[in-house]
């Protein structure tokens, strides 16, 4: 069992402070009973000089025997000593013993709190050098928070980039991370590897200290029960990610997909713009001010196309026809005269480009030519939220509502997801988005679909998306 964790960041080195005496006591402390744990309680939240008729006052329901047992057994800890009559408490190692106790209260969760309550046994000067703090901070802890977790995003690739020298630690935290409640039993594990009770407790030390996993403890019956898992803070994040990830539809057959094929949007706008060009279409403006179509021309796109499944689904199909008119609007390869939709100059020179090529020039254009200041945005951020996008969604079905509830990415610097402490305790904030950013997203989404990049199809009434081959090809 090696004592050496390396990091690009950090080299953990236990032997530069006095671990041996460290898993001498979790090893203690992993084996209370209901009367150790008692005993210990009363140590602890005492003054240092316990006189032993109060201790056995003070806990009724276990004998003198037992007592006498645990006091035995609590004294290699260098906790106390015990005279005559009455008990004498080492200042510090109490401290160290109060730190740790928490982990056997009722509801007791693993999180900022505790993790810092285990780097301060540690002495400054193997703080600095183990994490590379600068010293000129001010406050080492903080410095720890903005350098490793302070955002999902960094500690992520903190993580990615973390190994060990001994594999047994990295297949731990493969464990730890496939369960689904990020939690595995700490006897079980130790017999998996085939470690002694000091080895599993080296481990949990290179974990604690490299931010990964801790350990902590669940009661179970008058004992408790050791478990590895992760910080409160990191879980919770996974957790939401978790619930809030686009659930992939199973039943793909109950999909219904009326544009199909490569450039599917490219080949409809098209068909539209000829539809156009044969006899103008009669537009109305719609409550957001954007030119649509009526009724009855309406039926009239829907005879041109012979799309059976356009007519099953009506109201999709209006909007994906008012998107379109908009679009060739955009674009300027169409223009309104007299609440008609007409050709303008330049429409046969685009139809004469191949598929491929009308839709880069479209998405070219758009990036080009929209007007990201009234999103007070850029084409930088749309990009990057195109990208985050088609990870969200992969190359299943998803619906789309769920794909854009699952985005929490910041669209800008102020809005980062970040760890902040809020009273006595430290979460992650997510960013709240303003109807100008919310209208990016949609954007970003819309623009894929025109580039070919994702597949729309109707599950249940609900929109739906998946990443096209081409998709996968340019964001792999």
């Amino acid at each position: 069992m090696t004592s050496t964790s390396l990091c690009t960041k950090h080299k953990i080195i236990l032997s530069d402070y006095d671990y041996k005496s460290d898993v001498r006591n979790r090893i203690l402390l992993s084996s209370l009973s209901g009367v150790d744990f008692c005993v210990l309680e009363e140590i602890l939240y005492n003054p240092l000089k316990i006189p032993m008729k109060t201790l056995f006052q003070n806990i009724p329901h276990y004998s003198a025997e037992h007592i006498v047992r645990s006091l035995e057994k609590l004294s290699s800890s260098q906790l106390f000593k015990v005279n005559t009559d009455h008990i004498l408490v080492n200042k510090e190692v109490r401290k160290y013993f109060e730190s740790q106790i928490v982990q056997f209260e009722k509801g007791f969760v693993p999180g900022i709190e505790f993790l810092c309550s285990l780097l301060k046994k540690l002495p400054i000067d193997v703080l600095m050098e183990w994490y590379c703090i600068p010293k000129t901070s001010d406050n080492i802890f903080y410095s720890l928070i903005e350098d490793y977790l302070e955002e999902p995003c960094k500690f992520e690739q903190y993580l990615s980039d973390l190994s060990f020298e001994d594999p047994v630690c990295s297949h731990i935290v493969e464990d730890v991370f496939a369960s689904p409640n990020y939690q595995v039993d700490m006897q079980a594990t130790q017999e998996k590897y085939n470690l002694s009770r000091e080895e599993i407790e080296i481990v949990l030390l290179h974990l604690e200290f490299c931010f990964v996993c801790c350990g902590s403890y669940e009661k179970a019956g008058d004992n408790w029960k050791g478990v590895i898992t992760l910080f409160k803070e990191w879980k919770e994040h996974l957790y939401r990610c978790k619930r809030l990830s686009p659930h992939t539809i199973s039943q793909t057959h109950k999909v219904k997909q009326p544009l199909q094929g490569p450039y599917a949007f490219t080949r409809f706008a098209s068909q539209l713009l000829q539809l156009t060009a044969a006899t103008p279409l009669d537009l109305i403006l719609d409550e957001n001010e954007m030119w649509s179509v009526n009724r009855q021309t309406c039926s009239r796109i829907l005879d041109s196309y012979q799309n059976p499944l356009f007519a099953d689904h009506l109201p999709w199909f209006q909007k994906l026809v008012t998107h379109t008119v908009n679009k060739l609007l955009f674009i300027k390869i169409a223009k309104v005269n007299k609440a008609q939709l007409i050709t303008a100059e330049g429409y046969q020179k685009w139809l004469s480009l191949s598929l491929e090529n009308r839709t880069l020039r479209v998405d070219k254009f758009t990036f080009e030519n929209y007007d990201f200041k009234k999103e007070e945005s850029s084409d930088r951020t749309v990009k990057e939220i195109q990208k985050n996008i088609m990870h969200l969604i992969g190359n299943q079905w998803r619906v789309l509502k769920g794909v854009k509830e699952g985005y929490s990415i910041a669209l800008n610097k102020k809005k980062h997801v970040r760890l902040k402490k809020t009273g006595k305790h430290w979460c992650y904030v997510y960013p709240k988005y303003s109807t100008q950013e919310l209208r990016l997203i949609e954007l970003a989404i819309e623009w894929l679909f025109e580039a070919g990049m994702i597949d729309k199809g109707i599950y249940q009434n609900e929109e739906c998306v998946r990443i096209t081959d081409l998709g996968s090809m340019m964001f792999q």
